[in-house]
């Protein structure tokens, strides 16, 4: 029998709770949402979605308790009962069932982050939808107007798929050693970039490829987790690589490539943890660069059971 192939998993963690969510993916336009709790690593399964969904542009709330994301259906009007091909929402996780849905037209903007427990920083263009006396407020609220406390303020900017996850990464505590260079050259030796590009789409030949590296620091240690995250430039989508992560020391000088991980970081206990081949695992103590790891659990075959939502799901 031909063996399956890993899932992947994608992970938010949420700031000052011992909460994730674990996206695994697989088959390709099939992603569970795992609720973990990371202080007993246990874990509650999710929704499902069928169709296109976008990790790096979703968000948790720093209590865990609310998620943003981004996701298409292109056979959506059929399927999901009235909703957008595209769109953003707002819902509890390990579930989907959206408290506030705004529709995107396309995969231009979408997603959002938090700033606060009530404050969703919203990607959405907010001239997209105008009238000629204004614009039109396309939000939705499934469940009813939200509590008066929350705010969600629109991004006047355009967020691209990398800008928004690292300006993530780096209100979590990842510092740019290389920061991410839209639209850049490589480094010059005066740590300037040359500018590759002056219209919308154009783009050099050959391709060039650039990387983007960040930092985190392991609280009270010398370790740091780096990511090295390649990418190309000027108008070409996808990399030639995928992102791949070290543990360096800075006082026995070592560096360590975590081989075959997918994502990484320090949970909130300080713990590393991450994914690799469809697997979740962790290091308590990386003694003279070697690593212990134990796997915390194994998601690559696809739970058969199928979760239903609480009632309390659509509910503020």
């Amino acid at each position: 029998m031909k063996a399956l192939p890993p899932c992947r998993l994608f992970v938010l963690l949420a700031r000052d709770a011992p909460l994730g969510v674990i996206f695994r993916r697989g088959p390709t336009k099939l992603t569970q949402l795992i609720l973990w709790h990371t202080d007993t690593d246990t874990f509650e399964l999710g929704d499902r979605h069928v169709g296109n969904f976008y990790p790096e542009r979703s968000d948790l709330s720093p209590d865990g308790k609310l998620l943003i994301y981004f996701a298409a259906n292109y056979t959506a009007r059929r399927r999901n009962k009235g909703l957008p091909d595209t769109w953003t929402a707002l819902s509890k996780p390990p579930w989907l069932r959206p408290l506030a849905l705004w529709p995107n037209f396309g995969t231009y903007y979408g997603g959002g982050l938090f700033t606060s427990n009530i404050i969703v920083q919203v990607n959405q263009d907010p001239h997209a939808h105008r009238v000629s006396e204004g614009s039109v407020d396309q939000t939705s609220w499934p469940a009813g107007k939200p509590p008066a406390e929350l705010d969600f303020p629109y991004d006047q900017l355009f967020w691209d798929h990398d800008d928004q996850f690292f300006t993530r990464m780096e209100r979590n505590g990842w510092t740019a050693v290389e920061p991410y260079p839209s639209m850049l050259g490589p480094l010059n030796p005066d740590a300037t970039f040359t500018e590759l590009v002056t219209g919308a789409y154009e783009a050099p030949e050959p391709p060039v490829h650039l990387r983007s590296v960040y930092s985190k620091p392991r609280p009270g240690s010398n370790e740091s987790l780096v990511l090295l995250w390649p990418h190309r430039s000027a108008g070409y989508y996808g990399r030639s690589e995928s992102p791949s992560y070290e543990v360096h020391d800075s006082q026995l000088k070592t560096v360590t490539s975590l081989s075959g991980t997918i994502w990484a970081d320090w949970d909130q206990g300080g713990r590393l943890v991450y994914a690799q081949e469809g697997k979740l695992c962790s290091v308590n103590r990386v003694v003279s660069g070697k690593f212990d790891p134990k796997e915390i659990a194994d998601f690559t075959p696809l739970d058969k059971k199928r979760v239903r939502a609480p009632q309390s799901a659509g509910q503020w």
